[in-house]
């Protein structure tokens, strides 16, 4: 956006040459304060719009990123930043349309400029979410944040307090919110849903966040996706993978059924 800086100069005539040139060194100061200004909130303002970014950072291992970026980013038009062994620096995320934590990585874990604990850390990832950023977390991917499993005050970004493991579980179905979801995207419920594995990270103590599908665990019903909205943003969390299906071969169509989810996240503004 280009801008323009009128200087009053009006009453430099009268004055000696030395009093003029202080004047205009006074008012060079000021114009040059006024065009920082303007940078830095020009620079702010095009930092809070994740939205019209194109690129899709992915952390995990690489098979894992690999299955996000060729199942769901790239059919969407996206691109992806992929990020393997190596974590993504918080203070970047304003960069990208989405963060997608799509499993474990063990060699990227604790570090300082990635970690959700850090208070500073927690302002900027808000921030990001306030603006329009989506963050997804696909099974233990949550860990690669929340090293030690413990959600602290992230607990308001994610909406939900807790992420125990269930051992057996069976059952997956969308809720009714699930199913507007869906809708809103464009995306039928799909045909096979046995997205369940041997073992899972659950949401647990939920707060704010809504549940769009759910499993029964020992004969309760558990979250098996949930969304929390912050701002114009939002954060998911799955219980499964897609890296996970593939490994444990539960075929095509589930796989392809389960990254269909991960593109309605992708996709909902």
């Amino acid at each position: 956006m280009p801008f323009v800086v009128f200087c009053k100069t009006r009453g430099l005539a009268g004055q000696t040459r030395p009093e003029r040139l202080q004047a205009v060194d006074i008012i060079s100061v000021f114009a040059r304060s006024v065009f920082v200004s303007l940078a830095m909130v020009l620079g702010v303002q095009a930092q809070t719009l994740p939205e019209t970014s194109t690129i899709v950072a992915v952390s995990g291992p690489d098979p894992a990123i690999s299955e996000i970026s060729n199942r769901v980013v790239s059919p969407l038009g996206l691109t992806v930043e992929r990020f393997s062994e190596i974590p993504i620096p918080v203070a970047d995320y304003a960069k990208y349309r989405a963060i997608v934590f799509a499993e474990r990585d063990e060699k990227a874990l604790n570090a300082a400029n990635a970690t959700w604990s850090d208070p500073e850390n927690l302002e900027i990832v808000q921030a990001y979410l306030k603006s329009g950023g989506v963050v997804v977390f696909c099974h233990y991917g949550i860990t690669n944040v929340f090293p030690k499993r413990s959600l602290g005050a992230g607990a308001d970004l994610t909406g939900f307090g807790s992420i125990p493991d269930v051992t057996e579980c069976s059952g997956i179905s969308l809720t009714s919110d699930g199913e507007k979801w869906l809708a809103a995207a464009g995306q039928s419920v799909p045909s096979v849903m046995e997205w369940q594995l041997s073992s899972l990270p659950i949401a647990s103590a939920v707060t704010s966040a809504d549940q769009l599908a759910t499993m029964v665990s020992d004969g309760n019903s558990v979250p098996f996706v949930t969304v929390n909205r912050v701002g114009k943003g939002r954060v998911y969390f799955f219980s499964s993978s897609l890296l996970r299906l593939v490994l444990e071969r539960r075929g095509e169509e589930n796989a392809d059924g389960f990254a269909m989810l991960l593109r309605s996240a992708l996709t909902l503004p």
